[in-house]
């Protein structure tokens, strides 16, 4: 929560519109739900875990990765000179670029007001129909956050904000992962149809394919 004495109106939207801007990026959407599809492999299964596998390589490799670790690597640079450390900044790996980009998904869900939260994620998750109940609209988790890391006692409505971006989190995570399953499915479903047409223009390959 930011105080709206401290913040100007105008700073106030471009801070939420960069956070909102996080939760849409395609690239960041690409990397948590194969993330998400890599660390839960018990409830997605082998498919999942490959397919989470081929999206993460691909996110890796691109330049959505790049941008992170360039940008890693400016504010690593920036510490070694104000610490005066000898050492080369080394670039950053796979790790380094998923926490990131997982720290910044984090703050997104507890810097955006609740009714902004729940519209990006039903950008996301289609057909979600819950809705922020009314007072709630303008919380946010951050300061409750705080006040929990140190052990303060949280009130009945700060513990039930807790579950309502909890149950967000949930949605949005889960159904970036379900939609790269379902992408990899039809993609494999697509290839093995490829296969079946060319078997079928190729009249010796048809007949092998018989007689196996």
């Amino acid at each position: 929560m930011v105080n709206g004495n401290q913040e100007a109106p105008e700073d106030r939207e471009i801070r939420l519109q960069n956070l909102e801007g996080i939760l849409l990026n395609e690239s960041n959407q690409r990397l948590i739900g194969s993330n998400q599809l890599r660390e839960q492999q018990s409830q997605f299964g082998e498919l999942g875990k490959n397919v989470g596998d081929s999206y993460y390589e691909q996110y890796m490799l691109g330049d959505g990765a790049k941008k992170v670790r360039d940008g890693i690597h400016k504010e690593e640079e920036k510490k070694r000179e104000q610490y005066g450390i000898a050492d080369e900044v080394p670039y950053a790996d796979n790790y380094y670029v998923t926490k990131k980009i997982i720290e910044m998904k984090e703050g997104a869900f507890l810097g955006l007001p609740l009714k902004r939260l729940e519209e990006s994620i039903k950008k996301v998750v289609k057909g979600l129909k819950f809705e922020v109940p009314k007072g709630l609209e303008d919380v946010t988790g951050d300061e409750i956050v705080i006040k929990q890391m140190q052990g303060n006692d949280l009130s009945d409505e700060e513990k039930y904000v807790l579950k309502l971006i909890g149950y967000f989190k949930g949605a949005y995570t889960n159904s970036l992962a379900l939609q790269q399953v379902n992408e990899g499915y039809l993609a494999g479903l697509n290839a093995q149809g490829k296969k079946l047409e060319e078997v079928y223009l190729n009249p010796t390959g048809r007949g092998t394919e018989q007689g196996e």
